[in-house]
């Protein structure tokens, strides 16, 4: 499938109508994007994605839009990329979310960025991914859900638990809580959001190569 058809289909499968923000003067009619109404706080110089492990379109992006878009958001902008994980999806996403901000900060003290082929943050994710989308697996358990994590990072399940419990990863899920919903509600997931502000219509994308045209854009706005 051409990447163009790709992003087509996954945006439009995707998404749902949205429900709140409209264009504001200060957007460009041709810019396919939503001033939001209440931005991240302390998001300028970013782009975030918002997504869930139990979306299937997050996963679809991951694998076939992501791998091409972030080297060139690096290289092309001085964007620095986030994402945040929501936890009203899925039945352990609450489970999943404290566990993936440890996993940040574990990155981070052992200097890898979070989408490198070493990082506890990736190899979690991509094993909750292809788990609940390959696999089709379900859980009995919140110890059996995170047992796919500690298999794929070889990180214990202790090891995880004490991660999620650090101070510092209690107050980024609280962060990603305070924001991930009401920005999921206007259309869907998964949400790429330009410098806190700026929310890319995904079903108006065509290539790769008009995404980041779009970032590019919105991340010079006001």
């Amino acid at each position: 499938m051409k990447r163009r058809t790709l992003l087509s289909t996954l945006a439009l499968m995707g998404m749902s109508p949205v429900l709140a923000n409209a264009q504001t003067a200060d957007v460009p009619t041709d810019l396919p994007v939503i001033r939001l109404e209440q931005p991240i706080p302390q998001a300028e110089g970013t782009l975030i994605k918002i997504w869930s492990y139990a979306c299937a379109f997050c996963f679809r992006f991951e694998r076939g839009v992501d791998p091409e878009l972030i080297p060139l958001v690096r290289k092309e902008t001085a964007l620095q990329f986030h994402t945040i994980h929501l936890s009203t999806k899925g039945q352990y996403g609450k489970v999943a979310t404290p566990i993936l901000a440890g996993l940040v900060a574990h990155d981070q003290r052992q200097g890898r960025c979070l989408d490198d082929e070493d990082s506890a943050f990736k190899k979690a994710k991509m094993a909750w991914y292809e788990a609940t989308h390959y696999e089709e697996a379900t859980w009995a358990t919140e110890k059996d859900f995170v047992q796919v994590a500690a298999d794929a990072t070889g990180l214990s399940q202790d090891e995880l638990q004490q991660l999620a419990r650090t101070e510092d990863a209690q107050q980024k899920a609280k962060r990603w809580d305070a924001v991930a919903y009401r920005i999921a509600q206007i259309q869907g997931v998964p949400a790429y959001v330009v410098n806190g502000k700026y929310l890319i219509e995904t079903a108006k994308i065509q290539s790769v190569k008009h995404m980041l045209s779009v970032i590019e854009r919105a991340s010079k706005l006001p």
